[in-house]
């Protein structure tokens, strides 16, 4: 009877982190789907806004997240550090706009020096929990980072 309980409550847990649209490991959220942008631009492709509204969720229900990391990783590019915080401050800016608090969000540029899983894409990290950074790393993670998100136009 226990084994079962516990095969059910697993079963429940698996669809609800499937339904939410992500899942974490360690402290990044992972996508099925990856979030891309249109070569060469920060400009975010339309059909894979499902990963911010996704971000969104996350963040709305897990008020304790003090502080997301978001980490532009890009390779093959002219400027590839620059374009990778372009990439980091589109994906955040979407994100305020769409209500989650500027101060909540750290938009980073690591070019091409992250390993090549994590090339030409954006990740996700929780960087602090309540106030207190996680994992001995400092806020930005080692990237540079890509502006006040706070200050910009759609800074709140």
């Amino acid at each position: 009877m226990k084994y079962l309980f516990c095969l059910l409550w697993l079963s429940l847990c698996c669809r609800y982190a499937v339904a939410q649209g992500y899942r974490l490991e360690g402290s990044e959220l992972r996508f099925e789907q990856e979030l891309t942008f249109k070569k060469g631009s920060a400009e975010l492709n339309t059909e894979d806004i499902a990963v911010l509204k996704a971000v969104k969720e996350f963040m709305d229900e897990k008020k304790y997240v003090s502080l997301l990391r978001i980490e532009g990783n890009v390779q093959g590019s002219d400027n590839d550090q620059l374009l990778s915080e372009r990439r980091a401050m589109a994906a955040a800016q979407w994100l305020v706009q769409a209500g989650i608090g500027c101060e909540r969000l750290l938009p980073v540029g690591f070019g091409s020096t992250k390993p090549a899983d994590r090339r030409n894409r954006i990740s996700f990290q929780m960087a602090s929990l309540r106030g207190k950074l996680m994992g001995g790393m400092p806020a930005d993670g080692g990237g540079r980072i890509a502006g006040d998100l706070c200050k910009t136009k759609t800074g709140r």
